[in-house]
């Protein structure tokens, strides 16, 4: 029987991120909804949380940085959430999910709002990514009706798995380096690179049911794809993470991924809204969209190079003598200003 001290409430929405990936679609068309992203892992990353609020339709969300956050788990622990602002809060430094151990989330708003998750467990068993890529041209038609060609890393794994019944979750990360122009100056200085992290294909949710596809044995399971463009200047790096999950959670992104592909398209799918595990404590009847997941995960790493292209890439930060500087795209004199940008490399890469 779990031993939680006390329970504080947690409001959110899922729209996966940290170990998971960030899925926009249309789950309300009013305001006031809370939103709560929040993924455990037993993978060495920063465990985080984002916390937000819907507002008027087609508009994103409204980040609440003011939430006080706790983390419990059977063994008697309580771990409170850091807030790094805009709505995202990480745990200390070092704290992962153990396997076996169960956890509860709960959130409370400067509002009187308090919400609280489920109880969920790590499972203890996880399979073996055997991960590869191939370079492949696809014939897309945009808006106006022209194909146009969009050559793409295609990212595949061939699974081995301890044991049937196993339920699992893909995610793909990516990290690649911008190289700023080196603009001459008097001090001849190097300007730092970034590294820019994301996700390689978050519109795609790759699931497994083990109880319904009895093997252990998965092979050339398609897990994203990535349209190769100038981020592959450089050594562009995918980490491969591979998520043992709840059939709850399973169940979940089931769901998740049955509204992203009704009409093929996430942002032509109708609203709807989708029952996660937290739940709102003080108002029972609050309509709360989210979830909280656990998961037991391992990854493996490929890396893509410029000579693993087999077509030339135009440079875009090379200096050129008597080119003027506003002819520069942004990241080439300032690559902090692309998004998720750092001037460190995430450990991983």
């Amino acid at each position: 029987m779990l031993r939680f001290a006390s329970f504080k409430s947690v409001a959110a929405i899922f729209l996966l991120s940290a170990c998971i990936t960030p899925i926009d679609f249309k789950v309300a068309n009013r305001g006031g909804i809370v939103i709560i992203s929040a993924s455990l892992s037993t993978f060495q990353e920063p465990q985080k949380l984002m916390i937000s609020v819907t507002t008027i339709p087609n508009r994103p969300p409204i980040p609440i940085s003011d939430a006080t956050a706790f983390l419990f788990d059977d063994q008697g622990s309580r771990i409170r959430y850091q807030s790094l602002g805009n709505g995202t809060y990480t745990l200390p430094e070092g704290v992962n999910a153990m396997p076996g151990v169960s956890y509860i989330l709960e959130v409370s708003l400067a509002d009187g709002g308090f919400y609280r998750s489920s109880v969920e467990a790590v499972p203890s068993i996880v399979g073996a990514d055997d991960t590869s890529f191939k370079i492949a041209s696809k014939s897309i038609t945009d808006a106006e009706g022209s194909v146009i060609t969009s050559n793409q890393v295609e990212l595949y794994s061939n699974v081995t798995l301890p044991s049937e019944g196993l339920f699992l979750y893909w995610a793909v990360d990516e990290a690649y380096i911008i190289v700023p122009t080196d603009f001459p100056d008097p001090f001849n200085s190097i300007p730092p690179s970034c590294f820019v992290t994301g996700n390689a294909d978050p519109q795609k949710i790759t699931l497994f049911n083990g109880t319904e596809i009895r093997t252990t044995e998965i092979n050339s399971l398609f897990l994203a794809s990535r349209e190769i463009d100038k981020s592959f200047l450089t050594r562009h790096t995918f980490l491969i993470k591979q998520n043992s999950i709840s059939f709850d959670s399973y169940e979940y992104f089931r769901k998740v991924n049955l509204l992203v592909n009704q009409t093929g398209s996430i942002f032509d799918a109708p609203p709807a809204s989708i029952v996660g595990n937290i739940k709102s404590i003080n108002s029972p009847y609050e309509e709360v969209l989210g979830y909280f997941l656990v998961a037991n995960t391992t990854a493996s790493r490929i890396a893509v190079t410029p000579g693993d292209i087999p077509f030339f890439i135009q440079p875009i930060c090379t200096y050129i003598p008597d080119k003027p500087t506003d002819l520069y795209p942004s990241e080439c004199s300032n690559c902090f200003s692309v998004q998720n940008s750092s001037g460190t490399p995430p450990i991983w890469f």
